[in-house]
């Protein structure tokens, strides 16, 4: 790691140019007099992970009894927290006076020593190589001792400063890039609900319908050969009240989820049930927005699927997430593929059963409709984990074209859908470039290639002597106040 450095910088540690290294505390939570009314603000992990360069606020706050009565202390402003569990290896500047618990540990500059947004920089720049090299050790989190030790290339202090400065005007730049491809990624967003929203109100088909409108097969007949198949026929729904719906063409049918569907929910499979390898364990983890995604994947052995046969999922089945399904406006609903397979549903999650096969695809794209995820959230319960259950579920309204015509309204949004996934594509990879753009901005800064040297600044070695000195005084200052 101690690569050859520009004359006048130095290898040093995180410690050895600290005033101060140390992590905070957690008091008491069954002590009320701990945290009620205080006025402390005590950061945790999750206060890191939802700021960005500067933190100015905390969730939680402590009275001045619980940080006497536990190991966490007053931290200045303007010093550096960094996470050390979890999120490990996120570094924030903290604008306010704080306290923190055991998983953060927070750096205390010298005065006038040290720029502290160079440090920041720093950390900031290697923390996805600290993250593999503590996943290749037995290592699970950081501690004290880690990044005490953490290697740091110290320039002069002006050029400290005239990195900084040059990283986030080039930063600046890059976040003005950012902002013009979200803008667009909001912009599809928008371009897709409309196209859904056009489409489930018949306006995509409109011109189609009139000029077909001598040969399609009404809605009503349609209707009719679901309910032969349903296995709902004894199910009390609720009757609709067109009033209240909005208006849809002619020769389509108002109806109930219920009327064309059923819907399974998965078996909550105990964890000493799993193995190594067999049938795909598909979680409430595992549905994504419009994708079946395996970033985690458990396992249960093949013979579970004689046991479960009715939970074997199958190409084509339409999964929804029952726990949280909407989150920002998105529904967390995918469709199976034959790559998702062999896998088997767990508890949580829905499987739409569907009475007639050849409606499929125009209920998965209504389902990602305005109209449907607006009703959905109406019809969920619970308030800190919204969730739906089987009966709302079954009575949410769908507009229900003829089957010729939703073969064209699905037809139509795929090749809409597929302009836009063009576009995202191209705009993702934008944002990829992006990020590998800003490593490639601290790596130069940190080899010393990102501003020119000046021969005139104070070596780094001088630097780190009045640092030791600073220190010393701090500690025989702190000696006298104990004696």
């Amino acid at each position: 790691m101690n690569g050859e450095l520009p004359k006048g910088w130095v290898w040093t540690s995180l410690g050895e140019i600290a005033l101060k290294l140390r992590s905070g505390g957690t008091p008491l939570k069954k002590m009320n007099e701990y945290y009620e009314n205080g006025t402390i603000p005590f950061v945790k992990i999750e206060d890191i992970t939802s700021s960005h360069k500067f933190l100015y606020k905390a969730a939680t706050y402590i009275t001045k009894e619980g940080l006497d009565n536990s190991s966490s202390w007053i931290v200045p402003e303007n010093s550096l927290l960094y996470s050390m569990y979890a999120s490990y290896g996120m570094p924030i500047i903290n604008k306010i006076e704080v306290a923190t618990n055991q998983a953060i540990i927070a750096f205390i500059p010298p005065k006038g020593l040290i720029e502290l947004d160079y440090i920041y920089y720093y950390l900031l720049s290697i923390r996805q190589s600290l993250k593999s090299k503590i996943r290749g050790t037995t290592q699970e989190n950081l501690n004290a001792k880690i990044v005490s030790n953490i290697q740091i290339p110290l320039p002069p202090l002006a050029e400290q400063q005239r990195i900084v400065s040059k990283i986030e005007e080039l930063f600046t730049n890059l976040d003005k890039g950012v902002e013009s491809i979200n803008s667009v990624k909001y912009k599809l967003k928008i371009y897709r609900q409309a196209i859904l929203k056009y489409a489930m109100e018949g306006k995509l088909t409109e011109k189609w319908r009139e000029k077909n409108k001598n040969k399609i097969e009404s809605a009503s007949i349609l209707l009719e050969k679901i309910k032969e198949k349903s296995i709902n026929k004894n199910l009390k729904l609720m009757p609709i009240d067109l009033s209240t719906l909005s208006e849809i063409p002619n020769n389509w049918e108002w109806v109930r989820l219920g009327t064309v569907m059923d819907m399974t929910s998965g078996k909550a499979f105990k964890k000493i049930e799993y193995s190594n390898g067999g049938l795909k364990l598909l979680q409430i983890t595992n549905v994504s927005f419009g994708r079946i995604k395996w970033d985690n994947i458990e396992y249960l052995p093949f013979d579970y699927g004689l046991l479960n046969e009715n939970l074997l999922l199958k190409a084509g089945d339409i999964l929804m997430a029952l726990n949280r399904p909407i989150l920002n406006g998105e529904l967390k609903i995918g469709m199976v593929k034959e790559k998702d397979l062999p896998s088997i549903l767990y508890q949580r999650v829905g499987r739409f059963d569907l009475f007639y096969k050849e409606i499929k695809d125009y209920i998965y794209f209504y389902c990602h409709s305005p109209f449907f995820i607006n009703k959905l959230k109406n019809s969920l319960q619970g308030v800190d984990q919204p969730f739906i259950n089987k009966p709302r579920l079954l009575e949410i309204t769908v507009p229900l074209p003829p089957l010729e015509e939703q073969n064209i309204i699905v037809e139509r949004i795929e090749q809409l859908f597929s302009l836009a996934d063009y576009i995202e594509e191209t705009v993702n990879s934008k944002l990829e470039q992006s990020k590998t753009l800003r490593q490639s901005i601290l790596k130069k800064a940190f080899e010393g290639k990102l501003v020119p040297q000046d021969p005139n600044d104070e070596p780094a070695e001088i630097l780190l002597e009045k640092i030791k000195k600073q220190r010393l005084n701090k500690e025989k200052i702190v000696q006298e106040k104990l004696v």
